[in-house]
């Protein structure tokens, strides 16, 4: 009879698998809802029959504070977790409202873009992309604009092993795979639009890590090429192929124990191929930030990875990379997994403010961190000080000139899209007339960057942005209009008869011009606008 089993089935579903008829593993949250960002809740009658199938006779159901204090945690991870993703929170203020219908969260702003209207088939060396003079100029401008932000190849070690592998012209080699990111990197920073060698290297450096991922723990050359395929994709891509890269390189580090001082697990330190300490921690840390921030933005759990402290990278002149890793420790306190509470946040966001960086880039970083903050405050119902908000504003003003220096000078870092953007957004939601006042510098900013990188990201973006200031609008324009009706509806009634100059001076007249007539246009459009549909609409093909 053993081997007659009947299906099994989960215990309970919860109730968005229950609408869509879906199989549920039954954890809360479940990993469909997990996976495609449903808000996933529990019938109470289905907890109770679940709660009487499982017990036994002599088991007594849970107590109702037990329970109480789950479900309490439970909704402080998903409120967590909300907060975190800046696409969340745009999505929310656009629909005020969590549809049904919603299968997966869209994230705006991702990126700047990059023009690609081309596919390109991978070089057997990277000797054949481009001479030797063009690679050496690519090389200049990643160490010139990408190293000292972020910093975790040493450039005298790359340049020795690059000049003696164009003489020697060694076979196909991990390190191919490096010298095909940086040149790839170098075409990012150098030039606003794609072309075909940046693409060549591209795709050879793909090919020459998943060759040489199967055969064992990955080499620091393998991991080193991954991290720097993972930043491209976050400034090029869209979300889902970083992040799964990012993912197979979280993996891979753990693999090679690259995550583990050497000082702090002597047993696993046979097993790691040696490795720099300094290289060591500047490879994991930066590979951790952007996989963690990736996670806040899409709303994953990550590769959880146990690390012990790492001191931060040493400093060299004109580097940079100390100053990102600062964040790193900050922005793992974040985590849903850690309960925060107002006075912890509030605590937080001032040691953020407080800070003072150097790198432009990092500065950007410092004011994602802060809105970040800001938003996990407002999913408590908590408004921060008058000297937080006031430092939060100077920081906000900061980062947008900042931002268009970057785009400027030809350096579209992720930050400088979604973090002009998300302010906008947190103006809005603010909404008074002090934080209205910045929306101009903040939408200029994206005007910006949507002429200097023309791409269809970042035209989305402007387009959203714009649609949002008008949402915010016509609810002006509404409120405004029962205002004036309740002012032309009693203002009579208030008058003094008995003064005639009052009367004259407060009854309105009709060859006034209204006071309202000065309103855009075209606003009135926003009304049959649906932006439920739009909100659900799939982007993720935009490159």
């Amino acid at each position: 009879m053993s081997g007659n089993r009947g299906r099994i089935r989960a215990h309970m579903a919860c109730e968005p698998c229950r609408e869509r008829k879906k199989k549920c593993d039954g954890k809360q949250p479940c990993s469909l809802c997990v996976r495609f960002g449903y808000a996933c809740s529990f019938g109470s009658c289905h907890r109770k029959r679940r709660h009487f199938e499982r017990g036994s006779p002599s088991a007594s159901p849970p107590p109702a504070m037990a329970a109480s204090k789950e479900a309490s945690n439970f909704e402080a991870r998903v409120s967590s977790t909300e907060a975190n993703s800046g696409a969340a929170f745009v999505r929310n203020f656009g629909l005020h409202f969590e549809s049904p219908n919603t299968q997966r969260l869209q994230t705006f702003a991702w990126n700047v873009g990059r023009n690609k209207s081309f596919v390109s088939k991978a070089a057997s060396s990277f000797m054949e992309i481009v001479p030797k003079t063009k690679l050496m100029e690519l090389v200049h401008f990643y160490f010139g604009k990408f190293h000292p932000y972020f910093g975790f190849i040493d450039r005298d070690g790359f340049m020795r092993r690059l000049e003696a592998k164009w003489m020697n012209s060694t076979p196909e080699e991990p390190f191919d795979a490096i010298v095909s990111g940086v040149a790839a990197m170098g075409y990012l920073f150098s030039r606003r639009d794609g072309c075909v060698p940046e693409a060549q290297f591209v795709e050879t450096s793909r090919v020459i890590i998943e060759l040489n991922s199967a055969s064992g723990p990955p080499s620091i050359d393998i991991i080193t090429a991954l991290l720097l395929r993972v930043a491209y994709l976050r400034m090029t891509d869209s979300p889902y192929p970083a992040w799964m890269a990012s993912c197979t390189l979280m993996h891979m580090i753990e693999l090679s124990d690259l995550h583990i001082e050497p000082t702090s697990a002597k047993i696993l330190e046979q097993l790691t191929e040696p490795c720099d300490p300094n290289t060591r921690r500047r490879l994991f840390g930066i590979a951790q930030y952007l996989h963690l921030w990736m996670a806040f933005e899409l709303r994953q759990s990550g590769v959880p990875l146990h690390r012990f402290h790492f001191p931060l990278p040493l400093p060299s002149p004109g580097d940079y990379t100390s100053e990102v890793l600062s964040l790193l420790s900050l922005s793992e306190s974040l985590s849903p997994e850690h309960s925060k509470d107002s006075q912890e946040l509030e605590i937080t966001i001032s040691k953020v403010l407080s800070s003072v960086f150097i790198h432009s880039a990092s500065t950007v970083a410092q004011c994602n961190l802060t809105l970040c903050i800001y938003r996990r405050l407002r999913a408590l119902n908590c408004n921060p000080t008058p000297q937080i908000y006031d430092q939060m504003f100077k920081l906000m003003t900061k980062a947008l000139a900042l931002v268009r220096e970057l785009v400027a000078s030809c350096c579209p870092w992720h930050g400088t899209a979604s973090v002009s953007f998300q302010i906008v957004c947190t103006l809005l939601v603010m909404n008074d007339h002090e934080t209205t006042s910045y929306l101009e510098d903040a939408m200029n900013t994206l005007r910006t960057i949507h002429a200097v990188y023309d791409t269809e990201v970042m035209k989305e973006t402007y387009r959203i942005a714009c649609m949002l200031i008008a949402m915010q609008y016509r609810r002006k324009e509404n409120d405004l209009n029962l205002l004036k009706t309740v002012v032309l509806s009693h203002s009579a009634v208030a008058i003094d008869k008995s003064n005639p100059v009052l009367a004259t001076q407060t009854a309105p007249s009709s060859s006034e011009p209204s006071w309202l007539g000065d309103l855009v246009s075209d606003i009135n459009g926003f009304s049959a606008f649906d932006l439920e549909q739009f909100f659900n609409s799939d982007f993720s093909a935009l490159p």
